[in-house]
């Protein structure tokens, strides 16, 4: 709490940890920044019961003092039957269950295929055929009483290229309030992987390769022209108007869509592309209208809060 008299005042922050191939130490400005070493790419090929029992009545004397997550409840227990195919790295695995409406779910529910919402795009990690990943830009379509977003996958990104092959293992190895880390091992070497951060707000899909033998791009649209933009860099225009920019460099693959609404979008997206974020935290501060040592009021569900009493203040 910071006190100041007369004036109310909020600040949010988010600081994003920030990742360039190039140079370990730029792009800090208001970001704090987390360094590593390029990884180099190896010879690549870019190709484009309905019962409910009864019960006794429910003694909680023993739950003074327990979360919500580890009160004992009257119910008969049952082992989840749908588990999810998608596992998380064991030092990251969380002991209580993920946050609710966590924008990245769909990773971890039933077999982790489903599309995830992470703006600009709309990416899936699919769990049949070859490892890949699948980025769309969203398409909006708008109805007399409804306005939805339409799945497609414009562009398929693939490291296991054998479609006999079953898909590599994925992991979650890191995730936060604005990113998740999906990391592909492969079945061979612990040094060699697939890992990609989704993080929200960034105008790129980024995928990281580590002595990866062969990769290739797809995508379901015709390739109306193919240039190289600049070094380590091509525009690709399709026959669904859409242009995107495609960026490799040390280990890095970057595809981004390049809006026609955007002035100088290129040209943008070309200037910052070789630095990008793997993750973030929120953080807020607040200003009293008058000297004050009480806390700021925080509303939060039920569901929020521990058995005895709420943890947010």
């Amino acid at each position: 709490m910071t006190k100041k008299n007369g004036i109310q005042k909020r600040l949010s922050n988010v600081l994003m940890r920030v990742r360039s191939p190039h140079h370990p130490s730029s792009a800090r400005s208001s970001c704090d920044e987390e360094a590593r070493p390029p990884v180099p790419l190896s010879p690549t090929v870019l190709t484009l019961e309905d019962t409910v029992p009864e019960h006794p009545p429910h003694d909680d004397s023993d739950d003074a003092g327990a979360t919500l997550a580890e009160v004992s409840v009257p119910f008969v227990s049952v082992t989840n039957a749908a588990t999810s195919r998608f596992s998380f790295n064991d030092s990251k695995k969380p002991s209580l269950p993920l946050p609710t409406n966590c924008w990245w779910q769909n990773l971890v529910l039933g077999d982790g295929g489903t599309q995830v919402s992470c703006p600009p795009y709309l990416v899936r990690l699919p769990t049949d055929g070859p490892s890949r990943v699948e980025i769309g830009w969203p398409k909006i379509h708008v109805g007399e009483e409804a306005m939805w977003q339409v799945w497609i996958d414009d562009w398929q990104l693939i490291w296991n290229p054998d479609e006999s092959a079953a898909p590599l293992k994925r992991e979650v190895v890191d995730y936060d309030d604005l990113s998740v880390t999906v990391q592909w091992p492969s079945r061979q070497s612990s040094n060699t992987w697939a890992r990609q951060t989704l993080v929200k707000a960034t105008p790129y899909t980024t995928v990281e390769f580590k002595q990866m033998k062969q990769i290739q791009m797809k995508t379901r649209h015709s390739i109306l022209q193919f240039e190289q933009h600049k070094a380590n860099s091509w525009k690709v225009l399709l026959n669904s108007g859409q242009t995107w920019i495609v960026y490799v460099i040390d280990g890095v693959v970057r595809v981004a869509a390049v809006p026609d609404e955007i002035n100088d979008s290129l040209a943008l997206l070309t200037k910052h592309h070789s630095s990008y974020p793997v993750g973030g935290t929120f953080s807020w501060q607040v200003q009293s209208v008058q000297t004050s040592d009480d806390p700021a009021a925080k509303k939060s569900g039920k569901h929020h809060c521990q058995h005895d009493g709420c943890a947010v203040e």
